[in-house]
Parts: structure tokens; C-alpha cells; sequence
């Protein structure tokens, strides 16, 4: 009997320490693309690094996932942190059009400038400002209004 009273809070101890350490092991084992956007820095670097050694279409894999959850969140210091990490890992122009896509599926998304900048710093090609020109017309409010702002005509 006194053993029993004993064991149980022992269990209940490590059953709460290990999953207090949990959600950093956790972070760490996330896919690339969550970890780049991590607000731990050292996961973050890390991860930054990872992606610096991979292979162009991983890249590209891990761009547009970072842009999928980018259309899916609703707080916008973790969008403006997504686009931050977007603009530092100088995504070039393939970016820009699944980025625009996804600005238009997200309705938590109010104001374009943040878009608008990390657009220019991807330097957009003649074929995404063209591409761009059609999404104007057939596309969300909100992408007709980061068009407009890029074209400097707002």
C-alpha cells in the first residue's frame, strides 16, 4: 500500500516534466516551413540554415507552404513575420502570384501595404505584373487593392 502511494505521484511527476519539455522537442521536428517562421530564434537560424542547403524545389515546396498558412492565419504579427521570412529568403518572383492568391482567400486581411512591400522586394517579372493586371480584374477586393498600390495608381 505505501508503495502504491508512492509510485503514483513518482508517475505523475515525470509524466509532467517530460511533456513540459515536449513542446520544444516538438518545434524542433516541425517541417521546415513552420520552423522558419518559429518565434525562437535558435529554431528559426537553424532552420534558415536547413533551407539555405536545400535543393531548389524544396525551396520552392517550403515557399509555398509558408504562403498556404499564410492565407490560413488570422493574426497579423504572425502574417507580417510569414512575410518578413519570405523577403529574407529573397523568394524571387515565383512567390509573388500564390502570394497575391493567398492575400485573396484570407478575409482577416485589411490592409495591403505589408503586401505591397514584400511584392516589390520579391522583384515581380514582366509575366507577374501581367499576371497580376488579369488577378485585378477577376480577383478579390483585397488583391485589388495591393494591385493598385504596387502599380503606385493608389
Amino acid at each position: 500500500m505505501k508503495i502504491k502511494n508512492i509510485i503514483i505521484p513518482v508517475l505523475c511527476g515525470l509524466m509532467f516534466s517530460s511533456c513540459a519539455g515536449l513542446s520544444k522537442i516538438a518545434e524542433e521536428v516541425m517541417p521546415l516551413s513552420k520552423r522558419l517562421i518559429s518565434e525562437n530564434s535558435v529554431i528559426r537560424q537553424a532552420a534558415v540554415a536547413e533551407f539555405i542547403e536545400s535543393d531548389e524545389d524544396k525551396k520552392k515546396k517550403t515557399v509555398l507552404e509558408i504562403i498556404e498558412m499564410f492565407a490560413m492565419e488570422k493574426d497579423e504579427a504572425k502574417r507580417k513575420r510569414m512575410l518578413s521570412v519570405l523577403i529574407d529568403l529573397k523568394t524571387g518572383s515565383y512567390a509573388v502570384i500564390p502570394l497575391l492568391q493567398a492575400a485573396g482567400r484570407n478575409v482577416n486581411i485589411t490592409s495591403a501595404g505589408d503586401i505591397v512591400e514584400a511584392i516589390k522586394k520579391m522583384k515581380p517579372s514582366a509575366e507577374d505584373i501581367n499576371r497580376m493586371g488579369v488577378m485585378f480584374m477577376d480577383g478579390a477586393d483585397i488583391i485589388k487593392k495591393i494591385v493598385m498600390h504596387f502599380l503606385g495608381r493608389f
